[in-house]
């Protein structure tokens, strides 16, 4: 009879001593005792720990993304440190109110916060448990055959990008990227299992997109560098495993984003591929429109107008309209582009269109902010002082609501040309601190004492 193989000794994580090997446990007998007694002692001296917060969560994610892009090596496991330390600062938590929690000596917590690897599977799903975050962020791996769970991510993923597609669309971005982006990350920890399975790396190409989307709503001017990152890693799937349809979506979006980025004659190339992929009259008068308004921030004229005369063609011909493209949102990208080229005189008749008859056709809230901003900027262009301040008083108020920093940034930019007149001042502080006040939400959260 074969031997079975011999396992490599194993050490408690706590006291040092050698483990059982009938011992699974990351800790030796005695040591499971007192972790125990000390979870039950925590649990009877302070009250159960809070699930986290919508607002909390949004942060905790953001963090999580922002960590990622910003990343020069490849993920650890060591890593579980900067997840701790997230953890810890979103509940406003010590060492040794988390080390209770997970039923750790604080010391322990200490020693991961600074950098010390842990490398046991048990240790780091006891963690995720405890935390209920995904095992992803921990550097766990899926378990089971390759196949089958790419098979399941397949089936299942495309239903939260709709679901994250639809909270965006009403105005809560913040929500959406909760939902989106731990399914991300086990698509990618998936893709490095199955590798070779199109079908997989074109549902995390159409997660990246529009996780890309949704972050260029969340993310403020200095930080748009990060939506364009997700765009191309999916631009380079789509690239060699995407249909026409896929590709002009995907392409759409990189452009919009390196626009915001001002990569202006990238943003141009993505754009008009998409424009000539696109299936439908739709997905090309928004192509179109984003042309427009890339056209228009470069002061092209020419090319503005061009390009605007598509967007309206589309327009006219279009039987139904979707939340971001209508005659609300086409509207603000004619006022928007005749503004960037200094077509002055053509913005009165423009304003005075009634797009309050458009209001039965779904739009987008961010949509209405983004409207407001841009009449505010034409109505002091023209000498409309308090018309226009009136503007920005009311998209700040919607901006606070969508958490938009972006926009936020152009209504203080737009105020700046008239500020010397009090009423316009006080607008502009208060845009600076909703601004404060938006930085703070998305990624700076009370720090543990």
């Amino acid at each position: 009879m074969s031997m079975p193989p011999s396992q490599p000794e194993r050490y408690c994580r706590n006291c040092g001593a050698k483990l059982s090997r009938y011992n699974p446990d990351p800790l030796c007998w005695p040591c499971q005792e007192e972790r125990r007694a000390t979870v039950a002692d925590g649990q009877a001296a302070t009250s159960s720990l809070p699930s986290l917060s919508s607002r909390h969560r949004s942060a905790f994610t953001l963090r999580s993304i922002l960590d990622t892009a910003r990343r020069t090596k490849p993920l650890r496991l060591s890593d579980v440190g900067h997840v701790l330390k997230h953890y810890r600062s979103l509940h406003q938590l010590t060492q040794r109110d988390l080390a209770a929690l997970l039923g750790f000596d604080q010391s322990y917590i200490s020693k991961l916060e600074n950098g010390q690897s842990l490398r046991d599977l048990a240790t780091l799903k006891h963690i995720a448990q405890c935390l209920g975050i995904p095992g992803q962020w921990l550097g766990l791996l899926s378990e089971g055959a390759p196949n089958a769970q790419s098979s399941e991510l397949i089936e299942i993923v495309p239903s939260v990008i709709r679901l994250s597609q639809t909270v965006r669309e009403s105005g809560r971005a913040d929500a959406a990227v909760n939902e989106l982006w731990p399914l991300i990350l086990r698509l990618e920890t998936q893709a490095t299992q199955d590798r070779g399975n199109p079908p997989l790396l074109l549902t995390l190409a159409s997660a990246q997109a529009v996780l890309g989307v949704i972050l260029g709503d969340l993310l403020p001017e200095e930080d748009l560098w990060i939506s364009v990152q997700f765009f191309k890693k999916a631009v380079a799937i789509v690239d060699e495993h995407g249909d026409a349809r896929l590709k002009a979506e995907v392409y759409r979006g990189c452009g919009n984003e390196l626009r915001k980025h001002k990569q202006y004659t990238e943003a141009i190339s993505y754009l008009e591929q998409a424009f000539f992929l696109a299936p439908d009259g739709i997905t090309r008068g928004i192509a179109a429109a984003l042309l427009a308004r890339t056209y228009g921030e470069l002061g092209d004229k020419e090319r503005f107008l061009d390009a605007m005369a598509g967007v309206l063609y589309a327009q006219e011909r279009a039987t139904s309209f979707t939340p971001t493209f209508n005659p609300v949102t086409t509207h603000e990208v004619h006022v928007r582009g005749l503004l960037n080229v200094g077509q002055i005189n053509m913005l009165p008749l423009l304003l005075e269109q009634d797009t309050s008859r458009f209001l039965a056709v779904p739009v987008a809230p961010q949509w209405h902010v983004i409207s407001r901003i841009t009449e505010a900027e034409a109505l002091l262009r023209i000498g409309k002082v308090d018309d226009g301040l009136a503007h920005l008083k009311m998209a700040l108020i919607g901006a606070e609501l969508c958490s938009l920093p972006h926009q936020v940034q152009r209504a203080i930019r737009a105020v700046q040309v008239v500020e010397a007149y009090h009423p316009a001042k006080a607008i502009g502080d208060e845009a600076r601190m909703l601004l404060d006040k938006l930085s703070q939400r998305a990624l700076q959260v009370p720090s543990s004492q």
